[in-house]
């Protein structure tokens, strides 16, 4: 199934696949050029094509979770100064499409349409650190009954030209459902509360209406307890010791104990220093941060299922 934004780009496609293969075979030319053309004009429609495919997704609603606006890569997972609606710090989750990508842009929530607006703007290319604010974008914001606001903004790039915005606001809308389109590649973020455990990492490939990016709180608590019991079976001797002084860091930190300081700081200790580390570390991460660290590194540890 093709998306409806695409009409006119692939009619033009099949037209131009058929004049070069026009071209090829009713002018006089050698075997080999024909072939080329006729090649030209395939890879051309082909390239339409997959760019303009719209596969049927089936997201499964679920109050508790945010799923991805789009198909492609997280390229930023940061906190930063959102400053058209929200006018504060949010979490800001960036993934960015290649032309080669599924270009469907879908609502992460179910909701209300509280806010949805079209900006003007610049193509830089869609990773530069001033594309959110300096590119031409949509922003849309949809709220929850439960209250809860989430924030996403198209963003074209170097090589999308159009942005397609569905989302009216006061309009009510599902989950996964479609909200826009954007034309040969470019990134959405998605902004969330500060302090939202998210369940993606950098550089992972995400599905649109599909992945997941937030991590509830009963889910990040059931994975932690089950990281814990892993720890707890496994030979802690064999890891190295820089790696237990922040697990036990990280495990205090999640259960909102204080790190206990059995023996005194020595400059020349070495174990002194890697608990330092573990200390100030753990001193400027939320308790839900300090959870999903403590599961990556039993993950990394014990890469098999647990």
């Amino acid at each position: 199934m093709f998306h409806k934004e695409g009409t006119v780009s692939i009619l033009i496609g099949i037209a131009v696949a058929g004049i070069l293969t026009a071209i090829a075979t009713q002018i006089d030319m050698p075997n080999w050029l024909s072939y080329i053309l006729i090649a030209l004009g395939l890879v051309f429609l082909i390239i339409i094509l997959q760019f303009f495919r719209n596969p049927k997704r089936a997201t499964i609603l679920d109050n508790k979770t945010i799923v991805s606006p789009v198909d492609g890569k997280v390229v930023v997972i940061e906190k930063v100064q959102e400053n058209e609606y929200f006018k504060g710090e949010r979490l800001m989750i960036s993934v960015f499409m290649s032309p080669i990508n599924v270009h469907v842009t879908r609502y992460p929530i179910g909701g209300k349409v509280s806010y949805s607006k079209y900006h003007p703007g610049k193509y830089l290319v869609a990773w530069h650190p001033k594309a959110s604010e300096e590119n031409e974008r949509t922003t849309v914001v949809v709220d929850h009954s439960n209250g809860q606001q989430v924030m996403h903004r198209q963003i074209a790039g170097a090589l999308a030209k159009r942005i397609v915005n569905y989302a009216v606001e006061n309009n009510n809308v599902t989950q996964g459902s479609e909200s826009g389109f954007i034309k040969f590649g470019s990134r959405v973020d998605v902004y969330l509360p500060i302090g939202t455990p998210v369940n993606v990492e950098l550089n992972q490939k995400v599905k649109g209406g599909v992945s997941t990016i937030l991590m509830t709180k009963e889910e990040l608590d059931n994975k932690f307890q089950a990281a814990f019991e892993k720890a707890s079976k496994e030979e802690q001797s064999l890891v190295p010791l820089e790696l237990q002084l922040h697990l036990y860091a990280y495990y205090k930190r999640a259960i909102d104990e204080p790190y206990v300081n059995n023996r005194s700081f020595e400059t020349n200790d070495l174990r002194s220093a890697f608990k330092m580390n573990a200390i100030i570390q753990v001193q400027q991460i939320t308790k839900e941060e300090a959870k999903k660290r403590y599961i990556k590194i039993i993950e990394d540890l014990y890469p098999d299922p647990w």
